[in-house]
């Protein structure tokens, strides 16, 4: 090897050197270098994707309509349900600027640089942006929209190849939810249930401790992400949603669908719950669900009877003849049947 300077000959003496090997130096790869799909438009370039910034949402927008559009004010915008992992939605497409012109849709993740067409047929663009002034809009576009996974998208919309705005919206995915175990018996017991106190009568002031049907649940967090908020209403709720055999057998016993709560007006009876609203990752929760089935004595407050043995090891029999449902917010997360899980 000729050496054609000595500073470069003082900045190699500063390592040791075995034998006559040389070593070359390799940049460090990023796993999520961006790759661009074989069949993507050719107007689409990597520099694009250097025009996103994340921490610029699309938000929701009035228009002096009845319809409130997600997206860039005055640029670019939806209505439409918020999209779910693998579920094709129909969206209105408005567009401001603009009249006419072919729609093209790269969906890019920020987590895992995958980039997937958005548009539910698999193709990259369509014709038909149009549509005349809607929601004070200067053009719009009905699709059918789907993307593959939850995360941060990015939502590069070109009109005639040309880049026209950029959406960035976080779509959610389903917590991961596992029922590990699942109990149900007929209980009574002031410790669990609680009392009713007379207010009238001979016997004012005695308690009246009311039979109960009592579910038993134990479900794991399995997913990297915690689920619930801990206010009200915004956490984990449960129900039970029976079956036609179970309501039937409900009916037929207690002379109501326990499982629906207006049912048990004027019964002096009630149900309730204990859990938590919040699940770490990872986590263990423990859920109780119980329904009054009446109290043992006549008495003229609480009109509702215990059923006979028999009667209630006939409700017990069919009580995991249901679904176990899952909530927050009034939204469905999650849904177990519950018949799965008998031995």
């Amino acid at each position: 090897m000729k050496i054609k300077s000595l500073f470069v000959a003082l900045f190699l003496s500063l390592f040791v050197v075995s034998g006559c090997t040389s070593t070359k130096v390799l940049e460090p790869q990023n796993p999520n270098k961006l790759s661009l799909p074989e069949d993507i438009p050719n107007f689409v370039t990597v520099k694009d994707f250097e025009k996103i910034d994340w921490d610029r949402t699309a938000t929701e927008f009035g228009t002096g309509t009845s319809s409130d559009i997600v997206g860039n004010k005055n640029k670019l915008g939806i209505i439409g349900p918020k999209l779910k992992p693998n579920k094709v939605e129909k969206w209105l497409w408005h567009f401001w600027g603009i009249d006419k012109g072919e729609l093209t849709i790269v969906g890019y993740n920020q987590d895992t640089s995958n980039i997937s067409p958005v548009l539910s047929d698999g193709v990259w663009s369509r014709t038909g942006v149009g549509g005349g002034k809607i929601n004070g809009a200067d053009a719009s576009l009905p699709s059918n929209v789907v993307l593959p996974k939850a995360g941060k998208w990015a939502l590069l919309v070109y009109i005639d190849g040309k880049l026209f705005d950029i959406l960035v919206m976080d779509i959610k995915g389903k917590p991961s939810l596992e029922l590990e175990d699942a109990n149900v018996d007929i209980v009574k017991g002031k410790s669990l249930l609680g009392s009713i106190k007379k207010t009238e009568g001979e016997r004012k002031g005695d308690e009246l401790i009311p039979t109960a049907l009592v579910y038993e649940f134990t479900i794991k967090n399995t997913g990297n992400k915690t689920v619930g908020i801990g206010e009200f209403d915004k956490g984990i709720e449960l129900k039970i949603e029976p079956k036609e055999k179970l309501k039937s057998v409900s009916e037929d016993v207690i002379g109501f669908n326990i499982y629906n709560p207006d049912d048990y007006n004027g019964s002096g009876v009630g149900f309730g719950h204990s859990f938590s609203s919040v699940l770490k990752p990872d986590e263990k929760g423990e859920y109780t669900l119980n329904y009054d089935l009446g109290v043992s004595e006549e008495n003229s407050q609480v009109p509702l009877l215990v059923p006979s043995k028999e009667k209630l090891d006939e409700l017990k029999e069919y009580a995991l003849d249901a679904f176990l449902v899952v909530t927050i917010e009034n939204q469905e997360i999650a849904r177990f049947d519950l018949n799965k899980l008998k031995n």
